[in-house]
């Protein structure tokens, strides 16, 4: 249905950028793209499409997560027939989880169609070396199959260097990560990395570890379906869940300490990607939420965000004012940033754009079903209360 529209984007980006890097890579020594990185031959059926597995390595999936979001904000300019000039004007500011402040800043700085295309190759070369690096940094670590077995058999997935862990508090988290670490010798560490919410955290370090902290939080943890209605609250199991992300590099972590330097002064020989005069949108701070244009001097700062050793804490980042306007590029069913954060703002003036209809209820503060909250699940209504705003229940879910 897109291909008029993203063909000759997706040839540019082959041939310009994917096709030479990787045989450049290749010619380095690095192992990473034995099955090419020809895209536009894979989508049109000229050459034989790779394995899962190979499309869902690092070095792989970061420029290609790229050029998927930044393909779908030039399909949203052409479909609603407006420049990427005046897109940009209809938003008041940008960020992004991770790599997505990459996608974010070329938006920013593209004010028409040249610039667009110009600033979509810089950004899916700046996601190809951060890719390229990270993967370096942390080569891909061999499991047990035995250990692969469990951790499958517990609904956790294959084991990887990042676990995402839902539902449990930060507090409970790190107690059972000190009492991890403190088996471990210091170049396996583990240690929260990612603050998507309030009880959303991702810990990072190598997978054995990680399995071993995945070990312990099961003995706290609620098996699935299990009552505890008649169970005294303090002697209740904990309700969370956990699961190995299909990521095999442990971004925002130590582990990843020179890669940054390595991808400045050599892959980019200290070219600026982009400067601050470029992005004339604002671009929020990843981790503090605070304005940042004028921290874009360098391609460091941008991908200090992927390959910097620091912590990620996304709550910050997405702490703005009222009557904010949530707009996400792609849609999937992964929880979003601002699925994961609307409960931590819950009443606090947001309104957010999700892709399902709203139904309004009643004028007031409460919803008429807040009774059923407890389930802990979202009806996703829309409030109008007293002092004229509009909030978005997240309580409860209600039959349709």
């Amino acid at each position: 249905m897109y291909k008029p529209f993203v063909s000759s984007l997706l040839a540019d980006i082959t041939s310009k950028v994917l096709v030479p890097l990787a045989e450049k890579a290749e010619a380095d020594g690095f192992p990473y793209y034995t099955q090419g990185l020809d895209l536009i031959s894979w989508l049109n059926g000229t050459s034989p499409r790779p394995t899962v597995d190979y499309l869902a390595s690092i070095p792989l999936s970061l420029p290609l997560i790229g050029v998927a979001q930044l393909a779908q904000y030039l399909v949203s300019c052409r479909v609603t027939d407006v420049n990427p000039g005046e897109m940009r004007s209809l938003f008041n500011g940008a960020t992004g989880h991770s790599q997505g402040v990459v996608s974010a800043v070329a938006v920013a700085a593209s004010d028409s169609w040249d610039s667009l295309n110009s600033n979509i190759l810089k950004a899916v070369k700046l996601l190809f070396y951060i890719g390229l690096r990270g993967q370096e940094a942390f080569p891909v670590l061999s499991v047990e199959p035995s250990i692969v077995a469990d951790c499958v058999e517990n609904n956790e997935g294959v084991p990887t260097p990042m676990l995402a862990v839902n539902g449990l508090s930060l507090k409970a988290l790190e107690t059972y990560i000190n009492k991890t670490n403190s088996h471990l010798p210091s170049n396996s560490k583990v240690g929260v990395s990612l603050y998507n919410a309030s009880t959303m955290h991702v810990v990072t370090g190598p997978p054995k570890a990680l399995y071993g902290l995945a070990t312990a939080l099961r003995k706290i943890m609620a098996p699935a379906g299990l009552d505890q209605s008649k169970t005294p609250f303090s002697k209740r199991k904990a309700v969370f869940n956990m699961r190995f992300l299909p990521v095999n590099v442990p971004y925002h972590s130590p582990y990843l300490a020179g890669a940054t330097q390595k991808l400045v002064e050599q892959d980019l020989n200290g070219e600026e990607v982009f400067t601050a005069s470029q992005p004339s949108m604002a671009i929020y701070h990843t981790e503090t939420g605070t304005l940042s244009v004028v921290a874009f001097q360098t391609e460091t700062v941008l991908i200090s965000r992927r390959g910097s050793p620091t912590a990620l804490d996304v709550t910050d980042c997405l702490a703005l004012r009222p009557n904010l306007h949530v707009a996400h590029p792609l849609g999937h069913d992964v929880q979003l940033p601002q699925d994961c954060h609307a409960r931590r703002r819950l009443w606090s003036g947001w309104k957010q754009r999700y892709r399902v209809p709203y139904r309004t209820s009643p004028r007031g503060t409460r919803c008429p079903h807040r009774r059923r909250r407890r389930e802990g699940q979202s009806c996703r209504r829309v409030l109008r209360c007293e002092d004229g705003q509009e909030r978005v229940c997240l309580g409860h879910r209600v039959p349709a």
